[in-house]
Parts: C-alpha cells; structure tokens; sequence
C-alpha cells in the first residue's frame, strides 16, 4: 500500500472509532448534569459519587471548550492567511481608538471634521509658542543688564 492510501484507511478507522467510542460533547454535558442533578436531589449518591460526577462534567466543558478553540484556530488558519487577519484587525481597532472625532477650542466651541481639526490644533500650538517665546525672552532679558539704556539716559552714546 502506498502512503496515501494508508493515510486514507487510518482516518477512517479513526473516525469510526471516534462514532463507536465517543458521543458528542454537549450530549455528553447534558447527561452528566442531569445525573448530578438527580444525584443532588434525591441524595442516593454518596459525597464522593457527587464529586466524581463533577469532575466528570468539569472535564467534559473544558474538552469541548479545547476542541472548539482548536476547530476555530483550524478554520481560520485553513480560510485565511496566519498573520493578516490579526494584523488588519489590531491595526483598524487602534484606528478607531486614536481617532479625534471632535475638538474644542478656547472658547468653548466644539469643532468636528479632520481640517476643523487641524486648523484649531495648529491655532493652540501656535498661540502656545507665542507665550512661551514671551515667556523666554522676559526671562532671559532681565537677566541681561541694560547697559545702552542706561548709557542713552545718561548721555555717553552719542
């Protein structure tokens, strides 16, 4: 037998072994819940049943949970590319985030639209550099002496 038929075989005995050996897993969930609800309401079942009962169904929901996680994963591996998906949809949630709908201005008003924006944006920076550029330049002028002030006061520059 060449690879491929053996492959071919061994999937369909694994999947005839999977009808026969195991049912599907939210049957399977229903019936252990209604067994411990039967169990907890008639009290037939020692403690020890209960839990094993319990343990049986928590390992059911997380073997669904596994088999759904790795189906979905399967799906979107096989219908799209590894990496794009995740990409664009980071990317255009981070979009969405970062995006200023609205802007207000000094006095108040609110703006709306990418060139109101800009142009309310580009007016505060603006003013902004124009009383820190005072700012500075008080600063740094009373630190300088007024030496030709003085001199024109007095008379010496003629």
């Amino acid at each position: 037998m060449d690879l491929s038929t053996r492959i071919m075989v061994s999937r369909r005995k694994m999947a005839e072994w999977k009808r026969q050996n195991r049912m599907n897993a939210s049957v399977r969930i229903a019936i252990l819940k209604k067994e411990l609800d039967q169990a907890l309401t008639h009290g037939t079942r020692s403690t020890q049943e209960i839990q094993q009962i319990r343990n049986e169904l928590n390992q059911a929901c997380r073997e669904e949970e596994h088999f759904w996680k790795i189906k979905s994963r399967n799906n979107w591996l096989k219908l799209g590319d590894r990496h794009t998906k995740v990409f664009y949809a980071a990317a255009k949630q981070r979009l969405a985030r970062n995006r200023i709908m609205a802007i207000e201005d000094d006095l108040g008003m609110i703006h709306r639209g990418d060139e109101n924006n800009g142009v309310v944006a580009s007016d505060y920076f603006v003013d902004l550099f124009k009383i820190r550029l005072r700012f500075v330049l008080t600063c740094c002028l009373t630190q300088v002496p007024n030496v030709i002030a003085d001199l024109l006061r007095v008379g010496g520059l003629s």
